[in-house]
C-alpha cells in the first residue's frame, strides 16, 4: 500500500510538472518567442526601408557634381548679369551713349532723361535720343547700343528721311531704357 501511495503521488506530481513545464513553455511563446518573432520582422522591415533610403540618398550623391556645376554656371551667369546691371549711375551710361555718338558723327544729337520708374528688382531710367545722320551711321550707331555692356532696351524708335534727293540722311528719335540696381 505504501508503494501503491508512492506511485500514485509520483503520478500526480508528475502530472503536475507536466502542466507547470506546459504552462512555461506556453508563456515563453506568448511572452517571449512570439514577440521577438515579430521583433524580428520589424527589423527586416526597418532594414528594406533603410536600404531603400540608402539607394535614393547615394542616387541623390551621385547628383552633387552635377548640380555643382549647375550652382557654378548660375553664379557665371549672375555675375555676367550683374555687370549688365549696375549699381545706380546714369552717368557712365550716358557717357558711352555721348562716344558711341562721336564715334559715329552723328549731327544734333541730344539727350535728355525722363523720371525713373521703379521696379520690382530694378530702376528703369528712360532716355529719350535725338539725332540726325546717315541711314548707315544711324544704323552703326544703334548696333553699337546693343553691343553696350549694360542691359539696355530701345522702346520706341522713330526714323524720318531729312530730304528727298535721296542722299539717305534721316532724323532719328528714339525712346531708349537703362536698367540699374540699388541692391548689387
Amino acid at each position: 500500500m505504501l508503494f501503491k501511495d508512492s506511485t500514485a503521488r509520483t503520478i500526480r506530481l508528475q502530472k503536475r510538472m507536466a502542466i507547470v513545464v506546459a504552462a512555461l513553455l506556453a508563456g515563453a511563446w506568448l511572452f517571449g518567442i512570439r514577440p521577438l518573432r515579430a521583433t524580428v520582422v520589424d527589423v527586416a522591415n526597418d532594414r528594406t526601408t533603410v536600404d531603400r533610403d540608402l539607394t535614393v540618398a547615394n542616387e541623390r550623391a551621385g547628383k552633387l557634381p552635377q548640380l555643382k556645376r549647375q550652382v557654378e554656371e548660375l553664379r557665371e551667369q549672375v555675375g555676367r548679369f550683374k555687370s549688365m546691371l549696375p549699381r545706380s549711375d546714369l552717368q557712365p551710361a550716358l557717357a558711352d551713349l555721348v562716344r558711341l555718338a562721336g564715334a559715329q558723327s552723328l549731327r544734333k544729337f541730344t539727350y535728355t532723361q525722363d523720371s525713373e520708374k521703379a521696379l520690382p528688382l530694378c530702376i528703369e531710367q528712360p532716355v529719350t535720343i535725338k539725332f540726325e545722320s546717315s541711314f548707315t551711321d544711324a544704323y552703326e550707331f544703334l548696333e553699337a547700343i546693343d553691343q553696350m555692356q549694360r542691359l539696355t532696351r530701345v522702346r520706341d524708335i522713330n526714323i524720318k528721311q531729312l530730304d528727298t534727293r535721296g542722299n539717305g540722311d534721316v532724323r532719328v528719335e528714339m525712346s531708349l531704357s537703362f536698367f540699374f540696381s540699388e541692391q548689387w
